[in-house]
């Protein structure tokens, strides 16, 4: 018995050690890995001395859960926008202010928000359309975000994510996003329900694969995800809806119990930096 207690401290000692004394030049940060490339992970240690923890994740779901998680601290992560108020009501991540984000005018001027202090840093836009695999569909010109709520013969992939399926459930049945009410919401239930009968899966990740794997022709999709995949298939296109596009905002957020804000503050300023 005492072999084996010996035998997992040994096994348990870098854990220990790394939690009792923790790295005092490293970030621990959550990242979606298409927006943030090991390069730039590289380039910021190299330049600083300050080692880069990334954890990869496929889902802002995950970042939750590991924000929550105080046995794995993190300092900083990359999550969609529409995210954010909910992380502040959690009390999950920290304010920054203009004084210490000083790329903060190099942004795009519609990222720019007039307050002194703020939530969240803009990192990476996503444009967000319809990948049609024109070998297989046929669809009208233009087209509509009604037609992925059509009745099809195909199967199709759309979003898991509740807010961006109940949105796009949204611009299919006509509704403005900003006057949704209980009325609002049965329709789009509907319309979600109807779907749901040619959805062959629901998720927003490795939509390229199976595009390219001919498990769907049709699907809600960014530019970034199709334009990979017409790399390898020239017949994979993506189509802006006549409505217009969705575009979603990658944004850096620091989390409330990071004992490294400063360190933090100084990687999103390198992330920004032209």
């Amino acid at each position: 018995m005492s072999y084996t207690l010996i035998l997992l401290f040994f096994l348990y000692l870098p854990k220990i050690n790394s939690l009792i004394f923790p790295a005092k030049d490293a970030l621990n940060v959550i990242i979606f890995p298409e927006m943030i490339s090991t390069e730039i992970l590289h380039e910021f240690t190299k330049k600083t001395g300050i080692k880069i923890n990334a954890k990869n994740i496929e889902t802002d779901a995950e970042a939750c859960i590991l924000m929550a998680d105080e046995s794995t601290p993190y300092d900083l992560a990359l999550v969609s926008d529409y995210l954010v108020p909910q992380l502040m009501q959690k009390k999950l991540i920290t304010t920054m202010n203009k004084e210490e984000i000083h790329t903060y005018p190099q942004l795009h001027t519609f990222f720019q928000k007039k307050e002194f202090v703020f939530n969240s840093v803009p990192y990476a836009w996503s444009f967000f359309g319809i990948g049609i695999n024109k070998e297989v569909v046929s669809v009208p010109t233009p087209l509509s975000w009604n037609y992925l709520f059509q009745p099809l013969e195909i199967k199709i992939c759309v979003p898991d994510e509740p807010l961006t399926l109940t949105s796009l459930g949204a611009l299919g049945s006509g509704i403005n996003l900003q006057k949704i009410g209980s009325a609002e919401l049965t329709k789009i239930k509907t319309a979600l329900e109807t779907q749901k009968q040619f959805v062959e899966i629901y998720t927003d990740t490795n939509i390229a694969l199976l595009f390219l794997n001919n498990v769907v022709p049709l699907a809600f999709a960014s530019y970034k995800t199709i334009q990979m995949a017409h790399q390898y298939n020239q017949n994979i296109s993506f189509v802006v809806p006549q409505e217009g596009g969705i575009v979603i905002s990658n944004d850096w957020v620091m989390i409330a119990n990071s004992k490294k804000q400063s360190l933090a503050k100084k990687f999103i300023n390198f992330c920004l930096d032209e």
